[in-house]
């Protein structure tokens, strides 16, 4: 109030009006250190675990354990699998997997080729899963091989 009493013909929006210290917390986060960059993608951030804690157990799925590193390169591969068929931005995935490592993979691998992904609940019947395929236009579904056929694009177990 100080501020905008004293300078009469300052536009409030050119007041400064964020104490100094709540500035250091506002412009270089809660521990005071400047920010440097932007955040990772999320996508990013398997690849810099994989980097820093490779070998360490990244999932594990009752008897199956993978590490960072064999989680990485698996979401590289389906990532590289996916940008090969085309997918895209305006192509979507369709995720007609069990719960479990190969969903994980599978999501991951969507969001590092920046292709959008539907998810579906795998007690969908036929007709529910054809639904959800014409509705979406996707350029693939992925199964685990227990997936009804549809017609409408290719399905890859």
């Amino acid at each position: 109030l100080a501020a905008a009493a004293a300078g009469a013909g300052t536009a409030i929006g050119d007041l400064d009006i964020i104490d100094p210290a709540d500035r250091v917390l506002l412009e270089g986060g809660w521990d005071g250190a400047p920010r440097t960059a932007e955040p990772p993608l999320a996508a990013d951030v398997l690849a810099m675990a994989a980097r820093d804690f490779g070998d360490r157990p990244a999932l594990e799925w009752g008897e199956q354990s993978l590490t960072y590193r064999q989680l990485d390169d698996r979401v590289d591969r389906v990532a590289s699998a996916l940008l090969a068929r085309g997918l895209g931005q305006d192509r979507p995935v369709v995720l007609f997997l069990e719960r479990g490592p190969d969903a994980a993979t599978a999501v991951v691998a969507a969001l590092r080729a920046g292709v959008p992904f539907v998810p579906v609940d795998r007690s969908l019947t036929a007709e529910w899963l054809g639904e959800v395929v014409a509705q979406t236009a996707p350029g693939l579904v992925i199964t685990d091989g227990a997936a009804p056929a549809v017609s409408a694009c290719p399905v890859v177990p």
